[in-house]
């Protein structure tokens, strides 16, 4: 994870707000085919357990 991409998602981990904007969606998505190399994939929204996992996977890179 670049110095860029830790401060995009420092500043997303600090957030207090439950609920993600679709900005928030669409940031996820595309830092997480930029980290993990691969290609863009944007799940459906409606699917949490999904986003769950790719803001995980974020976090675990986030702090190693």
């Amino acid at each position: 994870m670049t110095s860029e991409q830790k401060n995009i998602w420092g500043d997303f981990r600090k957030s207090d707000n439950p609920e993600l904007t679709d900005k928030e969606y669409d940031m996820i998505a595309k830092l997480h085919a930029d980290v993990f190399n691969h290609e863009l994939w944007k799940p459906c929204t409606c699917d949490d357990d999904t986003f769950q996992k790719m803001i995980s996977d974020l976090n675990n890179k986030f702090l190693e």
